[in-house]
């Protein structure tokens, strides 16, 4: 009868079958009983090696003989009766089948290798491995299907065979047969999406099953490869038990599961492993999407809306939820010590974006995470990575201010000490190039720069390269054939950073008055007077004093000016005609002409 059954139904509509076939709850409870039934008569009293060998045997498709394909026409039988409804699930159910496929599963990772392949005769259309992979294809469909329903899951807690589920999924097995764990992860991430009942969820977590995993995670893996499949798994089922209750995602962290996490990405890069940077990737984005789980919705910190700097009509947005939000803040830390702790570029951009990206699929997840301080403690850490990296970070401090206008103030001192205690040139340079741009997107900038102090540092920074200006003009009087012409032309970076400098303070200084008092009090005032006649920053100094004298309307500002074009000597003519043209531009302007009386 098998044979006629899966002959006439294989190509019916499963919703016909109850209807033509009225006895067929009593034919799915017969069928369920007989493979259990067989199924136990091959287990009994054998190790585990010889019982998955007369199970598979039995159940593994015969092209030569039909006689002996009774296992496999019943295996068909029930895969087809499995997609008949919820009554024929119970009725598999009542019979065990789901534990008794459950042990099978589990007793397959020690099934003998395969023989040889050999090429097929005319009679036999497969060979021995496209038989067992047939048999691994239909095998898994109809427990698939069997978990797509809430009772089989309870009867495996019943039986007490849920947890080797668990273990299958995390353990040792041969190469040949990974194909069986593979159909255990599949399995177990269908009985997530289906079968998590509250008994259900109660047993994982008085089993430790989480904690079984994450520690035969550990053990189980052959290969850096094999270990980041198994992790997939696990997280894939953390992420849809989520969505109702945290006692599951506590017991990943309280088994050092995101410490696991973030060794092994850091153990795949140390290794010359094929594919490692595709694994690695996959195990960040796994890591950013742990974050957004759990069931409870974190809210912005309510520090941010009292920021002592704030764009006119900020507010603070409002989380979106739905997979989009952070809600795991321990699955996020993942990124940021990942980052702290990798040694290649490589690595440190994959995280950099995993962040980035979360940033942007939830504009309230910056200020969730506003209290971790994230992206402070990866700017602090710049100085260590490369420009590429270097300007990727800071690519997304940009990305606060310009597109959820908010002036982050922890993340422009993480900046300010950056500079401060950076040796790299080439690291100011980014920074600066950065700041430059932010400082454009709102007049506030220029308030938070000085509130962090970042216009102290700049005069200080003005005072290095004046003074390094300074050395370069004596040595070019000395006249050191060997050091003048490599210290009169100094170092691109150095004056690239000079520029900058320059640059921002001008910008800095436009319509600031209190910016630009700090500027005189520091000694900005004086020590850019005295920096106008060296040709190389000629231009941009012009532009710090103009900015000054226009912000305060100072007459010894501009009597300095006036002053330097009687002491210049006589040949002097490009000092004398860029100083008149600053007084000129400042003239022009009729606030200056109505304060100032020349």
């Amino acid at each position: 009868m098998l044979p006629v059954f899966c002959k006439v139904y294989s190509s019916l509509p499963s919703s016909e079958m109850s209807a033509s076939f009225p006895d067929v709850g009593q034919f799915c409870s017969h069928a369920s009983k007989l493979m259990v039934t067989e199924i136990k008569k091959r287990a009994s009293n054998q190790s585990t090696v010889n019982a998955s060998a007369a199970i598979v045997d039995f159940l593994e498709a015969d092209a030569l003989d039909e006689s002996k394909s009774g296992g496999w026409m019943l295996l068909t039988t029930l895969n087809l009766l499995a997609t008949g409804g919820k009554n024929l699930i119970e009725a598999m159910t009542a019979c065990s089948l789901p534990s008794t496929l459950v042990k099978c599963l589990y007793l397959f990772f020690d099934l003998p290798p395969l023989p040889e392949a050999t090429a097929c005769s005319q009679q036999q259309q497969l060979t021995p491995c496209e038989q067992r992979a047939l048999l691994q294809r239909t095998f898994t469909q109809l427990l698939v299907r069997l978990c797509s329903h809430t009772e089989p899951a309870e009867e495996l807690v019943q039986k007490n065979d849920l947890s080797l589920l668990f273990g299958a999924v995390c353990s040792p097995c041969a190469n040949h047969n990974v194909i069986w764990r593979k159909a255990a992860a599949d399995v177990l991430t269908t009985l997530s999406r289906y079968g998590l009942t509250y008994t259900v969820r109660q047993y994982i977590h008085k089993e430790a099953c989480i904690k079984q995993c994450v520690n035969g995670i550990m053990k189980a893996a052959s290969s850096p490869l094999d270990t980041v499949e198994m992790l997939v798994t696990i997280c894939c089922f953390l992420k849809d038990a989520s969505e109702t209750n945290q006692n599951l995602l506590d017991d990943f962290w309280h088994a050092n599961g995101y410490q696991r996490i973030t060794q092994i990405i850091l153990n795949l890069e140390e290794m010359d492993v094929q594919d490692w940077e595709t694994a690695t990737d996959n195990l960040i984005c796994l890591a950013a999407s742990l974050a957004t789980c759990g069931c409870v919705q974190l809210k912005p910190s309510d520090t941010v809306a009292n920021s002592i700097c704030q764009i006119p009509n900020f507010t603070v947005p409002q989380p979106a939820g739905k997979g989009l939000s952070i809600r795991n803040i321990r699955a996020f830390h993942v990124l940021e010590e990942v980052f702290t702790k990798a040694r290649t570029s490589k690595l440190c951009t994959s995280v950099l974006t995993a962040i980035f990206n979360i940033y942007k699929q939830d504009h309230a997840n910056f200020f969730i995470l506003d209290s971790q301080r994230t992206l402070s403690h990866l700017i602090e850490r710049l100085y260590v990575r490369e420009p590429s990296v270097q300007r990727q970070c800071l690519e997304i401090l940009e990305f606060v201010v310009f597109q959820l206008r908010y002036v982050p103030m922890n993340e422009l001192s993480s900046i300010t000490k950056l500079i401060k205690t950076c040796n790299s040139a080439r690291c100011k340079i980014i920074a600066l190039q950065s700041l430059l741009k932010i400082a454009k997107c709102h007049e506030v900038l220029k308030d938070a720069y000085r509130e962090v102090g970042l216009l102290d540092l700049l005069v200080a920074c003005l005072h290095a390269y004046a003074h390094q200006l300074k050395e370069s003009s004596e040595l070019l009087v000395q006249q050191q054939p060997t050091v003048s012409r490599a210290c009169t032309n100094m170092l691109a970076e150095q004056r690239e950073l000079g520029a900058l400098v320059m640059q921002l303070l001008a910008f800095l200084l436009t319509t600031s008055v209190k910016n630009a008092s700090v500027f005189r009090d520091a000694g900005g005032a004086r020590c850019a007077h005295n920096m106008v006649p060296h040709d190389e920053c000629r231009t941009d100094i012009l532009g710090v004093v103009q900015q000054l004298v226009l912000s305060t309307a100072s007459e010894d500002d501009m009597g300095c000016l006036l002053g330097l074009m009687h002491t210049a000597p006589p040949t002097a003519i490009r000092l004398k005609t860029e100083v008149l043209a600053t007084i000129s531009a400042v003239l022009q302007v009729s606030s200056y002409n109505y304060v100032y009386k020349y």
